[in-house]
């Protein structure tokens, strides 16, 4: 069964799904029937009681995709019906710990807030190309335009090897860093 579109729009179901109906398991063979008046045909991928979603995967014709996922709100679903016949063995599903859930998403800001630090939207390409390499072998940060070193080196725009000042007097360690990018002129 095709999908069913209507044009009417959708309003919120008074009386909406308990997600937690045994008969929504993953795998489950389901007709929904939205307020906006659409079937939908698929099987249950997963819910989410907190935000109230329901995914349903739809197979796909005329592609070499196998399926699409779709997000429903539950409070958007009118009816549903199960075909057991048809629903997929549930298998599996381990229970997420939210202690590893609640660690996996701190490392993950905190990997994105080191990668968005090391851009710099108001320096040219080079300079990001500059700093970029140098970032590979030896912590570097930003200061306004100025690529800082080790705390040793600044590298002023242009970003060429005339721009390399010693912050500390140590002229040996600005000869080093200018030796790094190698390909690059700095």
């Amino acid at each position: 069964m095709a999908a069913q579109v209507s044009s009417a729009p959708a309003t919120r179901n008074p009386n909406p799904i308990d997600l937690r109906d045994p008969a929504l398991r993953c795998g489950a063979k389901v007709v929904l029937v939205l307020t906006t008046g659409e079937t939908i045909e698929g099987h249950v991928h997963s819910s989410d009681q907190t935000m109230r979603l329901l995914l349903v995967k739809l197979p796909l014709i005329h592609t070499t995709l196998a399926h699409e996922l779709r997000v429903i709100r539950a409070d958007y679903i009118q009816s549903f019906t199960v075909n057991e016949a048809e629903s997929e063995s549930a298998g599996l599903i381990k229970p997420v710990s939210v202690k590893v859930f609640n660690i996996k998403s701190r490392k993950a800001e905190e990997s994105i807030g080191k990668l968005m630090n090391e851009l710099n939207d108001n320096a040219s390409a080079h300079g990001q190309m500059i700093f970029d390499a140098l970032n590979k072998t030896m912590p570097c940060q930003w200061d306004v335009l100025d690529i800082i070193v080790l705390d040793q080196v600044r590298i002023k725009p242009e970003y060429t090897v005339n721009d390399c000042i010693s912050l500390d007097g140590d002229e040996d360690a600005c000869a080093r860093i200018q030796k790094v990018p190698n390909g690059h002129q700095c």
